[in-house]
């Protein structure tokens, strides 16, 4: 351990006869683009951070990225030979990012190590071991692949990070593969197929379609998408670009109290200046809107967002601004209906005619029957079946609906075990703002 990371770099440790495998990356804009392509491998994330200099706006970017990435993060605080080391201080300055020590009645699990000495590591992997225990994570060992991306090839070497030759790799496992077309992208996904014939046509449609759109794009993530969210989508994610310290505090106040009891708005990362790489290609892995307020995006970046699908949103009022998010953020909740009692029908008789099915020959007690109202049906307290009013007559002829202290045969679609004595209750649901 120790040094400066200049690429990208895996790692295998054993530990109590289990293997860690580390990913170390340059810095976050790298781990960012990772994100960014799709290269979810990471399970834990672990947040070096130096015990002498604490808390940098890299560690921060770093928090940002990981939770982008719904990973769980682990803190190590490093240097602890160093007697500039202030632990206390670090614990305080993570605590105002939501990482609070174990030992404060946190989450967080926090280590301290000295990379240099070897002090405390034996401790940090046991803790990266027994969050992996918590968290229960497996991974299928049985598969191969022929192709990744718009590549494709017969598996012929593979190098291990030692730099010695494997006949297999199993999950988790970083390898070099050596048989591939071509170099693939970061953030292609291996396929297993039948063979290499399968293989090419595959990675040849691939790179037609690349051709064809000169990058495959993400979907842009928009107030439109917001408006059609998945079930579980209660998280509204955002980025804040504002053009001075005054207005950051501001504009990221006036966000988060617009977050309401269903709807959570996170912050992903806020900032002073213009939208940067760094913060496209987060919100590109987060699917997050950037706010941009009273800034302006390059013409390089805003081609950027254009390609990596993600959407700018630039204000100059407040105001502006606050409708959009509150747009959003009622995109994102699921409507909610009350019922309404419309109507009471008492069933006097009941006919059953060829075609038709059981029509009730009713008194209508309360409110009024509509063709179309849903209702239920009741035998004394109990509710006995539901469904809709398919056909209203009055006498041999088609009515829309009927009123209070008139007579009406009711045929209900989706339930036939009506009897004499039963009661009918239309209701309707209206939507509660």
């Amino acid at each position: 351990m120790g040094g400066i990371t200049q690429k990208i770099g895996a790692s295998e440790v054993e530990c109590k006869g289990k293997k860690i495998v580390f990913i170390d990356t340059p810095g976050h804009e790298a781990f960012t683009n990772m994100r960014a392509h799709g290269a979810q491998v990471t399970d834990i994330a672990v947040l070096v951070v130096a015990g002498d200099d604490g808390v940098m706006p890299q560690t921060i970017e770093a928090i940002n990225h990981a939770r982008a990435a719904k990973v769980p993060i682990m803190v190590a605080i490093n240097k602890i030979d160093k007697a500039e080391t202030k632990l206390k201080r670090v614990r305080e300055q993570l605590s105002k990012y939501d990482l609070v020590p174990e030992k404060w009645g946190g989450e967080t699990i926090f280590v301290e190590v000295s990379a240099l000495k070897g002090q405390g590591l034996d401790e940090f992997l046991e803790m990266i071991l027994l969050e992996a225990e918590m968290l229960e994570l497996k991974a299928e060992p049985e598969g191969d692949f022929q192709g990744v991306g718009s590549t494709y090839g017969r598996v012929r070497t593979l190098i291990n990070w030692k730099g010695e030759t494997v006949k297999k790799a199993g999950p988790s496992m970083p390898v070099r593969v050596l048989g591939l077309s071509d170099v693939s992208m970061p953030g292609d996904t291996f396929r297993k197929v039948k063979n290499e014939k399968e293989a090419r046509q595959i990675a040849e449609s691939i790179k037609e379609k690349e051709r064809e759109k000169g990058l495959i794009k993400r979907d842009i993530f928009t107030l439109e998408s917001l408006s059609q969210p998945e079930e579980e989508q209660k998280t509204m994610n955002i980025i804040v670009k504002v053009d001075t310290q005054g207005s950051l505090r501001a504009i990221s106040d006036t966000i988060k109290n617009l977050e309401g009891e269903e709807v959570k708005i996170d912050i992903l990362h806020a900032g002073v200046g213009e939208v940067q790489r760094s913060d496209i290609l987060l919100a590109s892995a987060s699917q997050a809107i950037i706010i941009n307020f009273n800034t302006v995006a390059s013409s390089a970046n805003r081609d950027l967002a254009k390609e990596e699908g993600v959407n700018i949103r630039n204000y100059q009022i407040i105001y502006g601004m606050i409708d959009d998010i509150k747009k959003m953020r009622e995109g994102l909740i699921e409507p909610r209906y009350e019922e309404k009692e419309v109507g009471e029908a008492q069933v006097r008789e009941v006919f059953s005619i060829p075609k038709a099915g059981k029509i009730a020959g009713s008194y209508v007690s309360e409110g009024k029957m509509t063709r179309g109202s849903k209702v239920k049906v009741l035998r004394g307290e109990e509710v006995i079946g539901e469904g809709v009013i398919g056909s209203l007559k009055r006498f041999s002829r088609n009515a829309s609906e009927v009123l209070t202290g008139l007579e009406c045969g009711i045929n209900i679609d989706g339930f036939s075990n009506i009897e004499k004595g039963d009661l009918i209750k239309a209701y309707e649901s209206r939507r509660v703002e």
